[in-house]
């Protein structure tokens, strides 16, 4: 890999997946989303690296920093989906973001602002996606064991209280329609629209049946200023 912005990201996402010495699932799922276009011995060439946290410390300190600051912003980014992408991000993991931010030029009091205004926007963005996911478990009029399993993966990866995920968990059995989720989706910034579907779209592929899910998902992604085409991309990328 030779953009260095993209190696920026894969180090800072092994560094957020390590920081407490263990690697949680929904971590390295993102990890290995990030290499998903790679060439098979690029990719394994990345895995090898990203799987062993010398290695990622090691090429982080050599990586020069960007020189452009939207760059810098979006590498910290990417980094701190990584953290919250279990639901919470840790304090250890939040010692780890500091770090990269400040090898990425970002004051320190800039970085907890961007932290918080990030967390706030995923747990947003995180409220429609378990909406759509609960949208999603009952169009075909049947709740399969597989949605209601994914539905809860969903549900607990939302950076939110206990008690308003317990909240949320209710509209698996109360879905909003998706005139209401689009609504609220439309506010977000398009990357943040994108991630939604990316969230739910395991729900269309734990259906038994499927069609009717991704004719739902294709008219969400209407009202939201998405097309079909980046629908069927993304369900179809796992």
């Amino acid at each position: 890999m030779s953009d260095p912005i993209d190696t920026w990201v894969l180090i800072a996402a092994g560094l957020i997946a390590h920081a407490d010495e263990r690697i949680e699932v929904e971590e390295w799922d993102i990890v290995v989303d990030l290499l998903d276009d790679r060439e098979r011995p690029d990719l394994e060439a990345w895995l090898e690296i990203l799987a062993d946290p010398e290695r990622v410390s090691a090429k982080f300190e050599a990586l020069e920093p960007p020189s452009d600051r939207e760059a810098a912003e979006a590498i910290a980014y990417r980094a701190w989906q990584i953290a919250l992408a279990d639901g919470e991000a840790s304090e250890i993991e939040a010692s780890v973001h500091a770090r990269i931010t400040d090898r990425l030029g970002i004051a320190a009091a800039d970085a907890e602002r961007l932290r918080a205004e990030w967390s706030a926007l995923a747990a947003r963005r995180g409220e429609v996606a378990v909406g759509l996911a609960a949208h999603l478990a009952h169009i075909d009029g049947a709740l399969d064991p597989a949605e209601a399993a994914k539905f809860a993966e969903i549900l607990e990866r939302v950076p939110v209280s206990v008690a308003r995920r317990l909240e949320l968990g209710e509209r698996l059995h109360a879905p909003p329609s998706l005139e209401t989720l689009a609504e609220s989706a439309a506010e977000l910034p398009r990357d943040e629209r994108l991630e939604i579907l990316r969230t739910v779209a395991p729900m269309v592929r734990a259906s038994a049946r499927g069609d009717a899910e991704m004719a739902a998902l294709h008219a969400f992604a209407r009202l939201v200023d998405l097309d079909d085409a980046e629908v069927d991309r993304i369900v179809a990328s796992r």
